[in-house]
């Protein structure tokens, strides 16, 4: 079947959540994609010290549905491919995020990749929250498809206008709608 290469946080960990129960107040939608812009100098550092430790990105919350969308990918016989940018500012990072895949997703470690530039990465798709990681891998991979998953911060995406490119929730795994995709 196919190999889908899968972004971490917003998609399948709860980044967002996590900074906002930090700094005990919700983000607006975008504010994250410009986390220093949205933060008091107060809130900056604490964030700052906090995302250095590795329990924060041990206790992550899932994306409601993620682990069922994963698990379902797998049953139905594909190749789930776990790509994360790092933080390289926390020391344990890799080791938390490792660990929380396998925990969350059942992630084997050989299937989790710490990367940046996620277009160069091989795949048949690929899911992710920031458009313009989206944009950077369906250009580097044209004749594949790309999913934008769904969140208030990326609504109206202009990638999204890209016939290749397709907005995309967990819920798209249940009913079929992403193989059918694929499959074409």
């Amino acid at each position: 079947m196919a190999r889908i290469i899968c972004d971490v946080d917003g998609v399948l960990a709860n980044f967002v959540g996590g900074v906002a129960e930090l700094i005990g107040r919700p983000l607006a939608p975008k504010q994250w994609l410009f986390l220093e812009e949205a933060l008091t100098p107060t809130e900056q550092k604490m964030v700052q010290l906090v995302l250095k430790r590795g329990e924060f990105w041990w206790g992550l919350d899932s994306i409601p549905g993620a682990g069922a969308g994963v698990a379902e990918l797998r049953f139905q016989g594909h190749d789930v491919i776990f790509a994360t940018s790092p933080w390289a500012a926390c020391r344990e990072w890799w080791y938390e995020r490792v660990s929380w895949l396998e925990r969350h997703m059942s992630a084997a470690r050989a299937a989790c990749v710490a990367i940046v530039r996620k277009e160069l990465l091989e795949g048949d798709a690929f899911i992710d929250d920031r458009p313009e990681n989206v944009e950077a891998w369906i250009a580097a991979h044209p004749d594949k498809h790309a999913y934008l998953f769904t969140a208030s911060y990326n609504v109206g995406a202009a990638v999204l206008g890209h016939p290749r490119v397709h907005p995309f929730d967990w819920s798209e795994v249940k009913v079929g709608r992403l193989l059918r995709r694929l499959a074409k």
